[in-house]
């Protein structure tokens, strides 16, 4: 079975020309949401490049 799919530029849809405002929720998409979480450790990757470590955080933790 031969299925052919047709090449699609994903830099056209309207979420990729703008990275969201992630301080308005009413316009992100339903698959978004916000996590609380900390950054633990940066590691430099490029002079433009870093990689985060990142901690998700549990609501309980977050009281303590």
């Amino acid at each position: 079975m031969n299925l052919k799919i047709s090449q699609h530029d994903i830099n056209l849809e309207p979420f990729m020309s703008k990275p969201p405002d992630f301080n308005r929720k009413s316009i992100l998409m339903q698959t978004e949401r916000d996590i609380k979480s900390e950054i633990v450790n940066i590691i430099p990757l490029t002079s433009q490049e870093k990689l985060f470590h990142i901690k998700i955080l549990d609501p309980c933790e977050r009281e303590q």
